[in-house]
């Protein structure tokens, strides 16, 4: 258990010691930073309550990641899965002003979540069936899907009289309500649920335990049964419906529509969160929330102090430095898997 932890906060305290160190000689005081970025992102319940809401989108999709990752599929492609499941559900949540709210509120997280699984339909083909690279083939579709979702607003669902390339804002009946306190809505809890649900299937699904042993020996796997191809389709599927699902609540908790610039990189975030929490639920929710406060409070210490936004965009590129470090031991790992299945 210490080991463990050890591990997930080894690479987090590194990042937050190299992140104090450049923005002292920066000519900032990385003490007052901190406290500054604590207060923006922890300082009041409103505070508090939207890093929770931030960081649901990003333990979603650091589970997603997770869930590729054992399988031993990289799969880069959860932006495009965000993007799309986020306009599917603003186009849905659109056509239920008149439901009631639970079925109002349940129809666009399932669209979301159907749109980013068939997204990863073509990709999971290309990786399993034509034995492409996955992170060249997933990190390309992620283009398209922006292209996509781009033209499909401003063909089809661009809002009347939108300066920006964006759809009508979703009807209030569609808004994820508050629980809890104000401003604390249910995307958190939605993700809460999903961690409990990658323990399960982690370590009493039946589809979780085929993943694993795909993920460390294909050649193994496949000489003892395991049906090698579905359990790859049916991981990055699963994957990219729960990616669609951190879009979907993105966009009725927080955007209520799709517009330009919706994403603000969360599919990369996700990776970053996903890599730093070893693919373990405590630890990717934990780095989820600590990247969630640097999201918050780069907006936040704006308005108290003269310390720049910038300043947490370093600390956030140090952590997803000391992530692709984290990484080079998972590569290791990935290419002996590989080696070891080789075809």
């Amino acid at each position: 258990m210490t080991g463990r932890l050890s591990s997930h906060l080894g690479p987090i305290a590194g990042a937050l010691f190299a992140a104090m160190v450049v923005i002292g000689l920066c000519g900032f005081n990385p003490l007052e930073s901190l406290i500054l970025i604590l207060r923006s992102a922890l300082g009041s319940p409103a505070a508090i309550a939207q890093t929770c809401n931030s960081a649901a989108p990003l333990l979603l999709l650091g589970l997603a990641t997770g869930i590729c990752f054992r399988s031993g599929v990289f799969n880069v492609g959860l932006e495009g899965c965000f993007v799309l499941g986020g306009l599917a559900a603003a186009i849905t949540a659109g056509h239920c002003s008149t439901l009631s709210a639970p079925l109002a509120i349940l129809f666009p997280l399932l669209a979301g979540s159907v749109a980013g699984s068939l997204w990863m339909l073509v990709p999971a083909w290309l990786v399993v069936f034509r034995n492409l690279d996955d992170v060249v083939t997933t990190l390309m579709v992620n283009f398209v899907a922006l292209d996509l979702a781009a033209w499909l607003v401003e063909r089809f669902f661009l809002a009347p009289g939108s300066a920006n390339s964006a759809t009508a804002m979703i009807p209030v009946v569609t808004h994820l309500p508050d629980v809890g306190f104000p401003g604390l809505n249910l995307s958190f809890m939605i993700s809460i649920i999903c961690v409990a649900l990658y323990t399960a299937w982690c370590s009493r699904g039946t589809l979780g335990y085929e993943t694993r042993i795909v993920g460390w020996n294909r050649r193994f796997a496949r000489a003892t049964g395991f049906g090698v191809r579905r359990i790859l389709v049916s991981a990055m599927l699963l994957s990219g419906g729960i990616g669609g699902l951190a879009g979907a609540v993105h966009t009725l908790g927080t955007v209520h529509q799709y517009v330009t610039g919706f994403s603000a990189e969360y599919g990369f975030l996700g990776l970053t969160v996903a890599i730093l929490g070893d693919n373990r639920a405590p630890g990717i929710f934990l780095a989820s929330l600590l990247l969630a406060m640097l999201v918050v409070s780069g907006i936040g210490i704006q308005l108290i102090s003269d310390i720049p936004e910038e300043v947490t965009r370093l600390i956030e590129a140090s952590f997803i430095i000391f992530a692709s470090v984290r990484f080079t031991g998972f590569g290791r790992r990935l290419r002996n898997w590989r080696e070891r299945s080789a075809r």
